[in-house]
């Protein structure tokens, strides 16, 4: 599978599909041409990076009561 950031059709049987929030192209004739669609966005690249500082900033569970 490639995954892109702009999807195209290579042939006359594939088809675009959304499912689950990501964009596909599947091809039944050949499974060569299927597709994801990747977000190139900075805003994608600050989401990471505040879920990784609230990670971070979380208290961590000791054994043991220390």
């Amino acid at each position: 599978m490639k995954v892109t950031t702009s999807l195209r059709k290579m042939c006359k049987d594939c088809q675009k599909v959304r499912r689950k929030g990501k964009n596909y192209v599947i091809c039944k004739s050949n499974p060569r041409h299927k597709q994801r669609q990747r977000f190139s966005t900075c805003a994608a690249q600050y989401r990471v990076a505040a879920q990784q500082q609230a990670r971070a900033s979380e208290p961590r569970m000791t054994i043991g009561g220390e």
